[in-house]
């Protein structure tokens, strides 16, 4: 299993976390294609390129260096990066991802078979969870026997695991709307698709789109709803790490110096409408896998105006502090369901996902 996948990546300038995730799927025996896509520096390729290619993998490997060009926002950048991946994909399935959150092979093996018996899907998508190191003390030490990542939802700012849902209906533009119908969101960059899905997912359309970051995310993430039917399979398919390089963590609201533009100065700019317009243009060129349509003009302003309100709700960008007792009593209620969640999950014990989550912390973190 697994040898129908490719996985393809994006990475910049980190040597050290590119071989983690080169030696965590190793351990996971992964038998597919790993497509690394890089933007970085011709030193650091090269010594990336040489380093892979002595240890030898079981799984075959595609490396291609897509050097960052001049004045080039981050979002055309990992646009390029990612086009690149999906003109060479040569299994039946693949899945897109960063380098620093690892796929499941287990959940891998699992979504292969199941749409390898589903006429009615293009598309699987399972469970995120968080990842980071644990202080080394002797607490710490006497509570191994418990999952790493269980523990570290009693540390983190962000808890635990972020859990996807199907998005099943039968058009795109009601796929869409259910999405943006749920409190909860969830990334489909990470979604398990179909290899024909992949010329839909990134156009050249991409570089006329010249507003923040964010709106290469959004434009993945809409762009998989709109070309395919996802089912959700109850199993961790992500694990996303924090580590002192993360954007995550980096652009938080608690940074003063955010490494990129985020969409409120976007939705501030002169530029936005015509950003906006070109963003339409760009996701109204994916067609349907289930029912073939795409989207239309008529939808235009009710998607764009649902997108923007729900990209700035699930962002802690606007830094503006809100003293509202309402906001903060809702703050409180989510924060108890989450650490209530999280209490009962604690103590559900599966030897096959303490493996797992065991495997990646240890790999990710003890040797970095």
């Amino acid at each position: 299993m697994s040898s129908n996948t490719s996985i393809i990546i994006i990475t910049h300038n980190r040597s050290n976390i590119l071989k983690k995730f080169c030696e965590i799927l190793s351990a996971q025996k992964f038998k597919g294609n790993l497509i690394i896509c890089e933007s970085s520096q011709k030193n650091y390729f090269l010594k990336n390129f040489k380093t892979i290619k002595k240890k030898n993998y079981q799984f075959n490997i595609q490396h291609y260096s897509i050097p960052k060009k001049k004045d080039d926002s981050i979002s055309n950048s990992m646009n390029d990066s990612f086009a690149k991946g999906l003109k060479n994909i040569k299994t039946k399935y693949f899945m897109m991802s960063c380098d620093d959150d690892i796929p499941s092979i287990r959940a891998i093996n699992k979504f292969e078979s199941y749409l390898d018996n589903s006429k009615n899907f293009d598309a699987c998508i399972g469970n995120l969870v968080w990842h980071s190191e644990l202080p080394k003390n002797f607490f710490i030490k006497f509570l191994k026997k418990i999952p790493y990542f269980r523990i570290e939802n009693f540390f983190m700012k962000k808890f635990g695991i972020n859990k996807a849902y199907s998005l099943t209906d039968k058009l795109p533009y009601d796929r869409l709307n259910t999405y943006f119908s749920k409190y909860k969101m969830f990334h489909t960059l990470f979604t398990f698709q179909k290899k024909s899905v992949a010329k839909y997912l990134i156009n050249n359309n991409h570089r006329k789109i010249t507003f923040n970051h964010l709106s290469a995310d959004w434009h993945w993430i809409l762009a998989h709803i709109i070309s395919s039917r996802i089912t959700y399979v109850p199993i961790t398919a992500i694990h996303r790490f924090f580590h002192e390089k993360n954007l995550s963590i980096k652009n938080n609201s608690y940074n003063r110096k955010p490494t990129h533009q985020h969409i409120f100065q976007g939705i501030i700019s002169k530029d936005w409408s015509k950003n906006l317009s070109n963003f339409y243009n760009s996701l109204k060129k994916i067609r349907c896998q289930h029912s073939g349509k795409k989207l239309s003009n008529e939808h235009r302003e009710d998607i764009l105006k649902k997108y923007t309100i729900y990209a700035l709700k699930f962002r802690e960008e606007l830094n503006i502090k809100d003293t509202s007792f309402k906001i903060r009593l809702g703050k409180f209620k989510k924060l108890k369901q989450t650490i209530l969640w999280n209490y009962k999950y604690l103590f559900k014990i599966n030897k096959k996902d303490y493996d797992e989550y065991a495997l990646f912390q240890k790999i990710f973190f003890d040797r970095f």
